[in-house]
Parts: C-alpha cells; structure tokens; sequence
C-alpha cells in the first residue's frame, strides 16, 4: 500500500528549462522522422525522474512530394501532417522516440 505513493511521490513533472532542454535536443531527430520541416510543435505533458525526462505532444511538418520521375515535371505541393511525438531524453541524450501520424 505504501510502495504505490513513494512511487507517485517521486515522480515530479519536469521544469520548464528541462522540456525546453529536452525539446531541443528532440526536435532535429522528430524532423528526421517525418521526412520534413516541423512547422509547429508542443509539448503537451512532460515528466521527470531519475534523470529522465519524458516530453509528449503534437506537431505539424510541411512534407514535400518526392521527386518527379524523369521526364515529368515537378509539382511544389506540401503536405501538411500532422503527428504525435513522445521523446525520452537521459542526461543529454535521446533514448528513444516514437511517432504516430493522426488521420
């Protein structure tokens, strides 16, 4: 009975300086992730324990269509997708990161 408010108890929702540092670092990795430029992004739930810090939230990113086959000419259409993103960061780096695109 004890045990499950020591765990709560030590799980703090992290600083702002801590998403900002997390989100940073994150953010080069989420653009390599859906092929495009991030156009906006939030962080909608953080936590940190231990040393690490967990952000998730949403985003958008500006998609370009892939090249034209030769012969045909090319479009400048974006694609405008939008995704969600958990990113865990120890220390300075990225642990790991998942995203889900919304439909």
């Amino acid at each position: 009975m004890l045990a499950p408010l020591i765990a709560a108890a030590s799980v703090q929702p992290a600083g702002t300086a801590s998403i900002a540092d997390a989100l940073r670092l994150c953010r080069p990795m989420l653009e390599k992730r859906v092929s495009g430029e991030i156009s906006a992004i939030d962080v909608e739930a953080s936590l940190s324990r231990r040393g690490w810090t967990v952000i998730r939230g949403p985003m958008r990113a500006l998609i370009g269509m892939g090249e034209p086959p030769p012969g045909s000419a090319s479009t400048h259409h974006l694609i405008r997708a939008d995704y969600d993103f958990i990113c865990w960061v120890n220390d300075s780096r990225i642990k790991k990161i998942e995203v889900n695109r919304k439909y």
